[in-house]
């Protein structure tokens, strides 16, 4: 089994991917500039890698909800 998942920050942080899932096939997406991006006040869902949507209408986050991703955004 392999699993495809986002992923914050070097490895040995709980926010990393591969050492939250350690032992597993893990091929993740790094969010971490992202994040930084969001943080600086910009939109992570347009940064060059950018952080996945979210499920859960959450305000003051980097992954917004997947209704709320512009238009010209969804493919990226």
């Amino acid at each position: 089994m392999s699993l495809a998942v986002g992923s914050l920050g070097v490895r040995g942080v709980e926010t990393n991917a591969r050492t939250f899932f350690d032992g597993l096939d893990v091929h993740e997406l790094d969010a971490t500039e992202a994040a930084a991006r969001f943080e600086a006040g910009g939109d992570a869902i347009a940064a060059p890698l950018p952080m996945h949507p979210s499920y859960e209408d959450r305000a003051g986050v980097p992954d917004v909800v997947f209704a709320s991703v512009a238009h010209e955004l969804a493919d990226h």
